[in-house]
């Protein structure tokens, strides 16, 4: 059992990904995703946004940066992604929001709890991934010391698009690699 997060790099000849990228300083990764043993879970253009979809069987993973997440529970963080699941959020990306500085924002609007996703509004993918990792940390079940889980709040969750994410995750967890 593997709880795995899979950011999708995309083709810069996309007009979609290049402006993704633009906004995250040039990073790569436009879509990020959860994997959870045969299932992704991450936001669709479906109300609510939060989704659970079959992994494709044999998927081909050489666009796909993938970072194993070390959980000692694996069934609490499962929970979590129900939780989160059930979530009212729509799918919404504000381009103000993800330009905006973590000072900036913090200081006009409050950042999503990921403790009560009851209580979401608006959300995507790396998002949600963030929110999830936050979770995870609070709940003590990320096996990381705790000095690397405060770079989970290190930026806000609004403004934490994909290539921004993964920035994050390889510090946190020591990859910088693609993995299978």
């Amino acid at each position: 059992m593997s709880i795995k997060l899979a950011t999708y790099d995309g083709s810069l000849m996309n007009p979609y990904v290049a402006m993704v990228r633009a906004f995250s300083l040039g990073n790569p990764g436009v879509h990020t995703e959860i994997w959870v043993d045969d299932y992704r879970v991450s936001t669709f253009h479906l109300k609510p946004c939060v989704g659970c979809e079959r992994l494709k069987k044999n998927i081909d993973t050489s666009g796909w940066h993938v970072v194993e997440i070390p959980v000692t529970d694996h069934d609490k963080a499962c929970e979590f992604l129900t939780d989160f699941i059930k979530s009212p959020a729509q799918y919404s990306i504000s381009l103000s929001e993800i330009s905006m500085p973590k000072s900036l924002l913090d200081s006009i609007d409050h950042d999503l709890d990921c403790c009560h996703p009851e209580q979401w509004d608006k959300l995507f993918c790396s998002q949600l991934a963030l929110l999830f990792l936050r979770r995870c940390a609070i709940a003590g079940i990320l096996n990381i010391p705790k000095s690397k889980q405060k770079l989970l709040w290190s930026v806000s969750s609004k403004g934490c698009l994909p290539g921004r994410l993964q920035v994050i995750t390889d510090h946190v967890f020591n990859s910088s690699v693609k993995q299978p």
